[in-house]
């Protein structure tokens, strides 16, 4: 008995070392792996952690997201051209995913930027056309100006049919639908597919990234302001502290009211014109800002014009241009479908400007029309025939992440007045850039 005494005491004392040393454990910080400093954490880590924290300002100031913890290097993309994945270049893995709210009336990207869902999504344009959904046959009464457009004969909203164009947006349109059918109250949207605007996406994000004191950007050409509000939609994700100026330019009296409704519902504040882009204006906006870092140009031929009249400020003010060439119209079938496009590349050549991307307007633009733009036509043999497509070299180009079906051409140039050609953004980049100004 004298002997069990202490075997027992001395098991009461092991157990009880163990416990206080759990509690220290659960008590102490937890050791940041990418940083040497336990109560310090990567602010980049913390941020694919939780979408809702913003970069505080002090973090802003010190933007440095190369380091393995800005990537997640098991995100891919998906190419359904060739069936493959590849990575996500880093830029987009910056992007805020939510999740959001689920709304009838908007359809909800990353970053949170609520569009009006009939501007791309032809069933959410003419509900009547798409009843085998019953959320949509309920909706029809409640989709502003539905009851009008089912009086009429059209069937998409504006100018362009970019629901039979854009894969991505279509496909955004469908997995909306799904969440409606599905009763859902929360959403986080997907990345992007692999089509021909990842690059163009990848290309804003990250003249957002490598802003400093502000973010100047122009869109001429908008439609509902895609690229102008798409940026300015991330900068308040990303850096919420950084002011930013936005100019809007579109010819199109729809599209502007519905850029008007875009700009509302996200609470951006933006200058715009409803009228053709015209060096005068241009100039007269440009004059108010010391820099700008990004213009978008796709005002549907009319850049052979407009580029070389205003390339003196584009040398002396814009850090990066994104330029859609198109080929002349009519007629689509003119044997010199890039005449336009070399045009732009050599002035931009003889202007010494890096070049980040070039591609001409597709040699085929009725294959991609049957493959892709004939997707309402279900009878269409050539719908999403991804094999027969591949086999034309004329009807795709190609990418860092596969094969890509286009129609117009696109140029993405950096200013080396202002960019370092050591550092420069590159679309085959692995780790994220945003130190490549000067």
């Amino acid at each position: 008995m004298v002997q069990v005494i202490p075997a027992v005491v001395a098991a009461v004392l092991i157990t009880v070392i163990l416990m206080k040393s759990i509690e220290r454990d659960i008590e102490s910080p937890q050791i940041d792996k990418f940083s040497s400093n336990p109560q310090k954490r990567n602010p980049v880590q913390d941020r694919s952690r939780s979408d809702a924290r913003h970069l505080t300002k002090t973090e802003s100031q010190n933007f440095q997201v190369d380091s393995p913890s800005a990537v997640n290097q098991h995100e891919v993309t998906l190419n359904h051209l060739d069936g493959k994945t590849y990575p996500h270049h880093p830029v987009m893995l910056t992007v805020g995913r939510g999740p959001y709210p689920v709304a009838n009336e908007f359809l909800t990207e990353i970053n949170g930027l609520k569009v009006p869902a009939e501007f791309d999504c032809d069933m959410f344009f003419r509900p009547d056309e798409y009843f085998q959904s019953n959320v949509l046959a309920r909706l029809q009464d409640k989709l502003p100006g539905s009851k009008e457009r089912i009086a009429t004969k059209k069937h998409f909203w504006g100018a362009f049919h970019y629901f039979t164009e854009v894969q991505s947006r279509f496909h955004a349109c469908w997995l909306h639908l799904a969440d409606l059918n599905s009763g859902m109250t929360l959403m986080r949207p997907h990345l992007p597919i692999v089509d021909d605007e990842y690059n163009e996406q990848v290309s804003v994000y990250q003249s957002v990234l490598r802003a400093k004191k502000k973010f100047v950007i122009a869109e001429l050409g908008a439609r509902w302001g895609t690229w102008g509000t798409r940026s300015i939609q991330f900068l308040k994700h990303v850096r919420p502290e950084l002011p930013y100026s936005l100019y809007m330019v579109e010819a199109n009296e729809d599209h502007c009211a519905g850029m008007d409704r875009v700009i509302a519902a996200n609470n951006i504040v933006a200058t715009t014109k409803c009228g053709y882009a015209e060096a005068d204006s241009f100039r007269a906006w440009a004059d108010t800002q010391k820099h700008i870092d990004l213009i978008d140009f796709d005002i549907q031929e009319a850049e052979e014009t407009l580029v070389p009249a205003v390339m003196d400020i584009l040398n002396d003010k814009v850090y990066r241009v994104i330029l859609g060439t198109h080929a002349p119209w009519p007629p689509w079938w003119e044997v010199n479908r890039t005449r336009i496009h070399d045009k732009m590349v050599k002035l931009f050549e003889d202007q010494g400007w890096i070049f980040i991307f070039k591609v001409a307007p597709t040699k085929d633009y009725k294959a991609m029309d049957r493959a892709i733009r004939g997707q309402n036509v279900r009878t269409n043999e050539n719908l999403f025939n991804w094999d027969k497509l591949l086999r034309n070299p004329k009807a795709y180009h190609t990418t860092p992440r596969g094969p890509v079906a286009h129609a117009d051409g696109e140029l993405v140039l950096d200013n080396p007045r202002f960019v370092d050609k050591d550092k420069v953004f590159s679309l085959d980049d692995t780790v994220l850039k945003v130190d490549d100004l000067k």
